[in-house]
């Protein structure tokens, strides 16, 4: 006699998926939504980074300019090929070194210390100019007075021409010298230089490594 067996049926899960799949597929989605929101972090920090760097760059060629010495009228204080940086400013001090323009070489820049300010006095004997700080002294004065301290130079005939007969340095005018007085195209040649001209105080040498430093 046959005999058969009853089996009982197989139980399907009816959501389709076990339990322990769809914690692990869930854990997966929250660990890529953790690095999706991450990634947009980082993200969002690089664009701020960049916005900060864009702007640091703006304000320093807003505030500073590069130039290079070419010549040797700044020796010993600077060299030829000498590269300095240059900061934007609208007041100068005496002995400052500054770069500029001059008035008859347009887009050249020249590199000089200032040594006469506004309202120093100038007295023009011939082509014998004497410049003195108008602290040293409130008169005029002849070339046997000179007042402690008093500069004397040579100028040539257009420098004397733009001088003519002023007593005293004007509002944004500027006497400027180079450190070699031997070899400098500078104030005794070209007149009075204007604030209009100048590019700015150098404040840093950055090459070469060995000279590297302020300036002064």
């Amino acid at each position: 006699m046959n005999q058969t067996t009853e089996r009982k049926p197989k139980k399907v899960p009816t959501s389709g998926v076990r339990p322990k799949k769809r914690n692990r597929r869930l854990k997966q989605e929250i660990r890529q939504r953790k690095q999706q929101e991450q990634q947009r972090r980082e993200l969002r920090r690089g664009y701020v980074v960049l916005g900060l760097l864009a702007v640091l760059v703006l304000l320093f060629f807003l505030n500073f300019r590069t130039r290079q010495v070419d010549g040797v009228s700044m020796v010993p204080t600077l060299a030829d090929n000498d590269r300095l940086l240059v900061r934007r400013t609208e007041t100068f001090a005496r002995y400052e070194l500054i770069t500029f323009e001059p008035a008859d070489k347009a887009g050249e820049s020249y590199v000089k210390r200032i040594i006469g300010l506004p309202g120093d006095r100038l007295h023009l004997d011939g082509n014998r100019l004497y410049l003195y700080e108008t602290s040293r002294s409130s008169t005029s004065f002849s070339a046997e007075q000179l007042p402690d301290g008093a500069l004397t130079v040579l100028l040539s005939p257009e420098a004397v021409q733009s001088i003519g007969t002023q007593t005293e340095i004007p509002a944004n005018q500027y006497f400027v010298l180079g450190d070699n007085r031997g070899n400098s195209r500078d104030s005794r040649e070209m007149g009075l230089i204007t604030s209009d001209q100048i590019e700015g105080v150098v404040v840093f040498r950055y090459f070469p490594l060995t000279s590297i430093g302020r300036v002064s």
